[in-house]
């Protein structure tokens, strides 16, 4: 979730990300995930941020009518985090759960302070990876006032054809901000 074109190792721009996430190896943990298997919880407080090596996530929140909102989906080759979470050390309003089965590597809060506590300019490249969060959220704040639904699922296809396959539509359709009814008759007017 936070590429904007979901695959840090294939962007040029993304330098001073990848060389963080060399600096931060040490606090590196793999983890399997099954599907549907939880990875943050709503009202925790978020402990990790996680990097996708195999499999998709979905990032949701609850509305006042106590259904899922889709709010995103990290695919393969990016990171997800609850941002808000994390660094305020407050609970979380958002769950990131594994749409399928995943393998992840996980970065643990207390593992980076202390990272960094070790080498403070590493907080300039922590700065960088926040700065594409907020990037990716711009994007996809202007894509939901100028975009109509329609257009969003396109650009999703286009940029992760093979993933898309793989996400039931209700979930594209709460991730769209429309029905099932309306996410069918998208796909059907391809």
């Amino acid at each position: 979730m936070l590429s904007p074109n979901h695959n840090l190792h294939e962007q040029e721009n993304n330098h001073e990300i990848l060389y963080l996430f060399e600096m931060l190896t040490p606090a590196k943990r793999t983890r399997e995930y099954k599907k549907d298997e939880t990875i943050i919880s709503i009202g925790e407080i978020s402990n990790k941020f996680v990097f996708v090596q195999k499999g998709i996530l979905r990032t949701f929140q609850i509305d006042e009518k106590s259904e899922e909102i889709t709010s995103g989906f990290t695919f393969p080759g990016d990171f997800d985090i609850v941002a808000y979470s994390f660094f305020s050390r407050h609970s979380s309003r958002e769950a990131i759960v594994a749409l399928t089965d995943c393998s992840l590597d996980e970065y643990f809060y207390d593992d980076i302070i202390d990272i960094l506590a070790d080498d403070p300019k590493i907080s300039k490249l922590v700065f960088s990876l926040l700065s594409l969060y907020i990037e990716t959220l711009e994007i996809r704040l202007y894509e939901m006032r100028n975009k109509n639904a329609a257009q969003r699922y396109q650009t999703l296809k286009v940029n992760h054809p093979l993933h898309v396959a793989q996400i039931p539509d209700y979930l594209i359709a709460s991730y769209l901000g429309i029905s099932k009814e309306q996410m069918s008759r998208i796909k059907n007017n391809k």
